[in-house]
């Protein structure tokens, strides 16, 4: 495992760090708390591999520009990939202040509510932008996504081995990398990988309320994911309501309510039986003894 940890950062295919990850995930499950040995060594190639991501998306955006991507009507490609990925624009003042996860978490959730929708490139989808190029750009995207996908997969086997005392370990990562992802600006597939990697904290790491401090930030974003437009945002955060009922009790109380109306609009959503989206994570979590009703919403 060591050579494998140590090769990740220096591989230069995105796709080889992609399943290098999944395999690193992979590990991190089968080895259980044995992996604590190597989550140093793990968590710093993280930093390096996320970090080099980040600049590969920042370059992108710079040749999207350079290609005409920017025009009138439409916001500067700078914040199409996220405003920590080495690019100065309207939000990454903010996100470079935040020092713990809690701060970026209130700093999400203070954003504009401007979602990009479901195709990001669909800004560079302009006549005079080459088409062999938008098309270069989205398989690169989706290359880099997956890089964040199978880290996500790492984060989550790691909490599923090691539990509540890995948090402050990963809480740098969570910081810089994972919390901005949440804000509405963010890609969908940003966004589900970010409320999935909250759900992973929430559902493995709650014990004697080590995820309590993330509470009050994450509900926004997983409330407003249960509205997505996204099918696999909604089904993330869906799940993400119930694990945060289910670990941190009466604490989520107060909640209860949104929670409902959230939930509430998935039901009755146009499209709801059109779509795979189901409320069952959330109803296989018993609600927190809470002063509201909630049996005749269930």
């Amino acid at each position: 495992m060591p050579p494998l940890v140590a090769a990740l950062s220096k591989e230069p295919e995105t796709e080889i760090q992609a399943a290098m990850l999944e395999s690193l995930a992979d590990c991190a499950g089968v080895a259980g708390e044995l992996i604590s040995q190597h989550i140093t060594a793990m968590i710093e190639q993280f930093q390096k591999t996320l970090s080099n991501s980040l600049e590969r998306r920042a370059e992108r955006n710079k040749r999207a520009n350079d290609e005409g991507a920017r025009f009138e009507g439409f916001p500067n490609p700078d914040t199409l990939f996220g405003d920590l990925y080495g690019v100065q624009s309207r939000t990454s003042y903010h996100y470079n202040k935040c020092t713990t996860v809690q701060d970026c978490l209130r700093t999400v959730h203070k954003s504009p509510n401007t979602r990009l929708g479901t195709d990001t490139f669909g800004y560079f989808s302009r006549p005079d932008f080459d088409a062999e190029e938008h098309e270069a750009l989205q398989d690169e995207q989706a290359a880099e996504d997956e890089v964040f996908d199978q880290f996500a997969e790492c984060v989550g086997s790691l909490l599923r081995s090691l539990n509540a005392p890995v948090l402050p370990l990963i809480e740098p990562l969570l910081a810089q990398y994972v919390a901005p992802m949440l804000s509405p600006d963010r890609s969908p597939e940003e966004r589900r990988i970010a409320v999935c990697v909250f759900d992973d904290v929430f559902e493995h790491a709650s014990a004697g309320g080590a995820s309590l401090r993330y509470l009050d930030g994450f509900v926004g974003p997983c409330f407003a994911g249960c509205d997505d437009p996204d099918c696999d945002v909604r089904q993330a955060s869906v799940y993400g309501v119930g694990v945060m009922a289910a670990a941190v009790g009466t604490h989520f109380a107060n909640h209860v309510p949104r929670a409902l109306q959230a939930l509430a609009k998935v039901i009755q959503a146009p499209d709801a039986r059109s779509e795979e989206v189901s409320i069952s994570p959330f109803t296989t979590h018993r609600l927190p003894d809470c002063p509201y009703k909630t049996d005749t919403f269930l």
